[in-house]
């Protein structure tokens, strides 16, 4: 499809362009709900023609309404990557992941979207970590990262079908949000949090080259326990924007400071 094909908004989606893009015929499609934030969000009911079976709700992930969150989407291309990733690799990864329907993007970066699996239908839940937290719940992420870190580790494929999957993005972004939460922050804030807000700062290229020195894989690079759900007993893994090949320790590392308790980090050192 074309940039103009792809909507701009969930109610530029049509029961036609539905029916084009599920390969299905749909009768009717509503929008039951929407959110904006990085990306916008919404949740579609669909009902179908007689004798076809297909989803009765989709998750849709196309451009935010806010037009200063459009151009920082446009400009790192998370839209656009995240699309690439759902109809590329979603099918193949060896952690669960929601179904993609459908995906599509135009090569400005500005226009995407995708269909995806409404995983609460599927009888999954969210914010396991907060609700009911356990070293087994954090053992069992660290196992689904090793699946997938094992399956892609130096993979030739990133010379090839995967060339489109770089070293994790460095944004002017990362530095201002920094600065912003130390001139906010950082008078009531330990002064651990001070040091290392400032030693970012004035060594931000070498800390982004440090961070990628070693053995490269796929790694989803923002694990945290918004970004996760639980299928039965399996942890699920959302939201694959800044997805990239680098060194998996950095999705250890990231998701175990983000998640385990003070107290885990001190006596369960096996995890660090």
């Amino acid at each position: 499809m074309t940039d103009q094909s792809i909507p701009d908004r969930v109610e530029a989606i049509s029961s036609d362009w539905l029916s084009q893009a599920l390969g299905m015929k749909v009768a009717e499609c509503r929008v039951e709900d929407t959110h904006s934030g990085t990306t916008g969000r919404a949740v579609l009911g669909v009902s179908y023609q007689a004798g076809v079976t297909g989803p009765k709700r989709l998750f849709v992930k196309l451009p935010p309404v806010d037009s200063a969150q459009q151009d920082f989407v446009a400009s790192s291309g998370m839209g656009r990557h995240e699309a690439k990733f759902y109809r590329q690799m979603a099918p193949e990864i060896p952690v669960r992941v929601p179904r993609c329907y459908y995906s599509d993007w135009g090569d400005d970066g500005e226009h995407y979207i995708m269909l995806l699996e409404h995983l609460e239908d599927s009888g999954c839940t969210f914010r396991n970590a907060s609700k009911r937290y356990s070293l087994d719940y954090v053992r069992s992420v660290l196992n689904a990262f090793a699946l997938m870190h094992a399956s892609y580790w130096e993979s030739e494929r990133f010379k090839s079908d995967l060339d489109w999957l770089r070293p994790p993005l460095q944004h002017e972004i990362g530095q201002q949000l920094v600065a912003r939460a130390l001139a906010q922050h950082g008078e009531t804030m330990p002064d651990i949090f001070t040091s290392i807000a400032e030693l970012y700062l004035s060594n931000t290229d070498a800390i982004h080259q440090l961070w990628n020195r070693g053995a490269h894989t796929l790694i989803h690079g923002d694990v945290n326990d918004g970004n996760l759900f639980y299928d039965g007993d399996r942890p699920g893994f959302l939201d694959w924007a800044v997805a990239a090949r680098g060194p998996g320790m950095r999705d250890v590392g990231y998701f175990l400071a983000g998640t385990l308790t003070f107290e885990d980090q001190h006596h369960h050192m096996d995890l660090l």
